[in-house]
């Protein structure tokens, strides 16, 4: 390669990592697989090598992670380090061979599974957890220590009174992963597509709850600072730290050959099927912490430890067709229909395309031979298409621009990322907006899912939503009928109808179904206008004003509820006896003001959110952990650990009745 075509090489490849490490580190979006982003990074790397004139200090080669979200910046007192990865055996061996070379055969290298997750700092102070941080450019991160509080794994107190600086990565089992998918599926939102993405998405959102429902987990893996006794090596303070409580990165060691290097690596791989949690790869240390001062750093690496990444199972197969489909807020997802083949233990036939940009930018075309993996070991996709292995005559498939179920005009939106059906009775959107609407997070309808959903419809009792407020004036034709069951069944259903219409007002925001509407929007709209008609008639310059939403969220609010077939079914609702007004959010203080709640068992009528929730409302904070901050522990039946933690910390007790006494008082 010319030096002129070098240079503009490199400078093509960095735009194109540095929008990738935005969409990866800061977004938690990323558009590219991990292999994608790998072999760009090793062509910018090698052209590097090549032409060293041309490296500079703002290079993706030479520099770590992404940037902080602002406002929330926190300097690292430590500096996080990326890790050098490499991609082949030989290179193992070089990096074994070239750490003996400096530090003498006697030198012991431990292998650990390289935890496919959000890399975060852990700092101790007094015995109690006071800061944690994201990695962001590894000198800068990003304050996530309420999050963290809620991580399985991350202590609140240990016993260690000088200051300790622990580095671990917080990662999440795959069942979670998929539990999360499922309920962002029911939402129409767009699924996560590994659990790195959904792990770091759930740590740097603002909802400290959603982070405990998703059981995230921590595994330390280095200690950056302690202030206490000296550590020699890595192996020792992994037993000093798992007796702080911790649980640590699962070690293989110690070794002095790149053959035991070698087979650890290879054990590792045959386990990773086998595991609860994703990794992508091995990481190879040096054990002495001598020696790691001796070989040091560079800006970006140290050089005592590599990162082996192993190749994805990849397979090929055939695109038999692409289908349409349309969700609940009428985004319309092309799927690709493949040939089955198993992949990663299970048989794929099946691969989300996510829009038109994905099908362009890969040339998906119908008949084509394709390579397929698992992003993550666990969600299907397409990585790449065989183009020699293309038959004549394939075109080029374009999504059409209507909805495929009712025929109505489909529009871009989101930057024309997503295509939408513009038809809100659209039928194919019909059966997921009424589960939705239905559903516990919403207008908590208990015995209305999908399948009876469907039987309603089908029988012609449900077009929209609303029609459920009318079912009782129908009750004698459902049980005739038979088609969602009995007598029993029917009047369970009508009075879980009838309960639902107490629902406070940020969840029947939500349940309308917007894209936008979720409980966070709902509790903002509630607050600032209190009521259901002040929110319809509220103009967009007062939407738009709102603390949390911004110009593009407040012109979607003001197009939902401007919409006929809305105003058509809140009219029904609110006809059929469905609150309107805001209940406990329209009724704030300030009566628990500086206090802080901890939250164990069931509780007599409050849900434990709706608890939370009214905590919130009238001044207080609720956290995950028991901790010398805690000023009451909120107690209902079967509590757990956390009244023994209370009991022994002194803290108050109260119950439900106690609490709901504070706030009248």
């Amino acid at each position: 390669m010319e030096l002129q075509q070098a240079i503009q090489r490199v400078e093509w490849l960095r735009q194109q990592i540095r929008r990738h490490n935005e969409l990866y580190y800061v977004q938690d979006a990323p558009e590219i697989t991990d292999g994608e982003y790998d072999t760009l990074m090793q062509e910018l790397r090698q052209l590097e090598e090549t032409y060293p004139h041309l490296v500079s200090e703002d290079s993706p080669t030479q520099v770590v992670g992404g940037r902080p979200d602002a406002g929330k910046e926190v300097e690292l007192t430590v500096p996080m380090l990326s890790l050098r990865d490499v991609f082949s055996e030989p290179d193992v061996v070089r990096f074994v061979d070239s750490v003996k070379e400096r530090l003498g055969d006697s030198v012991r290298f431990i292998v650990e599974p390289k935890i496919d997750g959000l890399s975060v700092s852990l700092d101790y102070r007094n015995g109690s957890f006071e800061l944690g941080a994201t990695r962001g450019d590894g000198r800068v991160g990003e304050n996530i220590t309420e999050n963290l509080r809620r991580v399985n794994g991350v202590p609140d107190h240990i016993d260690h009174k000088p200051r300790l600086i622990l580095r671990g990565e917080v990662f999440m089992p795959e069942s979670a992963l998929l539990e999360a998918n499922r309920i962002r599926e029911e939402n129409d939102e767009r699924l996560y597509k590994n659990t790195r993405n959904c792990a770091a998405g759930t740590l740097r959102q603002g909802d400290p709850q959603i982070v405990e429902d998703r059981k995230l987990h921590l595994f330390v893996f280095n200690l950056q600072l302690d202030e206490g006794d000296p550590r020699k090596s890595h192996l020792e303070t992994k037993r000093f730290i798992e007796g702080l409580g911790f649980s640590f990165c699962p070690t293989y060691g110690l070794y002095s050959e790149s053959s035991e290097v070698l087979a650890a690596i290879r054990q590792i791989d045959e386990l990773r099927k086998s595991l609860t949690y994703g990794i992508d790869g091995a990481v190879v240390k040096v054990d002495d912490f001598h020696g790691r001062e001796i070989l040091g750093d560079t800006e970006k690496y140290p050089r005592w430890a590599v990162a082996y990444k192993y190749p994805p199972e990849q397979k090929q197969t055939t695109v038999k067709d692409i289908i349409l489909q349309v969700g609940r807020t009428g985004r319309i997802t092309p799927v690709a229909l493949m040939t089955p083949v198993e992949l990663a233990g299970t048989t794929v036939s099946r691969a989300v395309l996510h829009n038109q940009n994905q099908i362009d930018r890969l040339d998906i075309r119908i008949g084509d031979t394709v390579v397929v993996q698992k992003a993550g070991d666990i969600i299907p996709a397409i990585v790449q298409v065989v183009t020699e292995k293309r038959k004549a005559g394939a075109v080029k498939y374009t999504i059409p621009l209507f909805c495929p179920v009712c025929g109505e005009t489909a529009e871009y939106v989101d930057g024309g990322a997503d295509l939408r059906c513009q038809n809100l009775t659209c039928p194919a959107q019909r059966q997921r907006r009424a589960v939705f609407f239905a559903c516990k997070d919403c207008m908590d309808i208990d015995g209305l899912g999908p399948a009876t959903v469907e039987a309603l419809i089908k029988e012609g009792y449900l077009e929209k939503p609303s029609d459920m407020y009318l079912l009782h004036e129908r009750r004698e034709e459902l049980i005739q009928s038979n088609c969602i069951g009995r007598e029993k069944t029917v009047d369970n259903l009508l009075a879980a109808i009838e309960k639902s219409k107490s629902r406070d007002l940020p969840y029947v925001i939500k349940a309308l179904g917007g894209r936008i509407m979720g409980e966070r929007v709902g509790k903002i709209l509630t607050k600032r206008f209190g009521s259901m008609e002040h929110i319809v008639t509220a103009t967009l310059e007062e939407v738009a004003v709102l603390d949390g939403i911004g110009d593009k969220t407040a012109k979607e609010i003001i197009k939902l509820f401007s919409n006929q077939a809305i105003l058509e079914m809140l009219y029904v609702m609110e006809q059929a006896g469905v609150n309107m007004v805001g209940q406990k959010l329209a009724a704030q203080g300030n009566a628990l003001e500086g206090k802080v709640f901890v939250i164990t068992g069931t509780l007599p009528t409050l849900k434990r959110a709706e608890a939370k929730r009214l905590i919130e409302a009238n001044g207080g904070k609720v956290s995950g952990s028991v901790s010398k901050k805690t000023s009451y522990l909120l107690v209902g039946e079967d509590p757990g650990s956390k009244l023994n933690d209370a009991t022994e910390n002194g803290v108050a007790i109260i119950t439900e009745e106690e609490l709901l006494e504070m706030i009248a008082d």
